[in-house]
């Protein structure tokens, strides 16, 4: 038998700003509330029929910044026990400051300034913290820094979860 990954990658940042601007067409900053709750959970459905016996490698960020509420858990409470690792990518806020400008879309809404990607950064160590105590799950941050060194290091953390072919 050979052993091989069966894993899909989701950037969900992106995907909740497409999905809302297909849904509601507006950007996530100027959704209600209800609304956003109502995002999630399609996008959380959306990733449920993604996942098709495969492993999630998720990109969520672990929250999105909601004017009035300050940042907010992307992934619904009810949903929390899908996932069986959190890793965090860090890097300093100067170097992903860098890394937005040369990314920059429209759609994304990603904080353009050092202080709002350090809280941020903050707001995500917090939660995926929280929600890898919450529900038993492993938890890393990964240096980012380099690309090759922390693919290295998601490929260790990987290693754990192979699928039988």
């Amino acid at each position: 038998h050979e052993l091989r990954y069966l894993f899909k990658v989701i950037h969900s940042s992106v995907d909740l700003a497409v999905l809302c601007s297909s849904v509601f067409r507006k950007k996530i900053s100027d959704i209600t509330p209800n609304q956003m709750t109502r995002l999630k959970t399609l996008f959380i459905n959306q990733l449920l029929q993604a996942i098709d016996g495969k492993t999630i490698l998720m990109d969520s960020h672990y929250v999105t910044k909601v004017d009035g509420k300050g940042y907010v858990p992307i992934i619904p409470q009810n949903y929390e026990a899908i996932f069986i690792y959190h890793i965090v990518l860090e890097a300093d806020p100067e170097t992903i400051l860098q890394r937005r400008k040369i990314d920059f879309q429209p759609e994304n809404q990603r904080n353009l300034d050092s202080i709002s990607i350090k809280e941020e950064i903050q707001a995500e160590h917090s939660v995926a913290q929280k929600l890898a105590s919450k529900t038993n799950t492993g938890f890393a941050v990964i240096r980012n820094d380099d690309i090759s060194l922390a693919s290295a290091d998601i490929l260790k953390i990987m290693e754990r979860y192979k699928y039988e072919n």
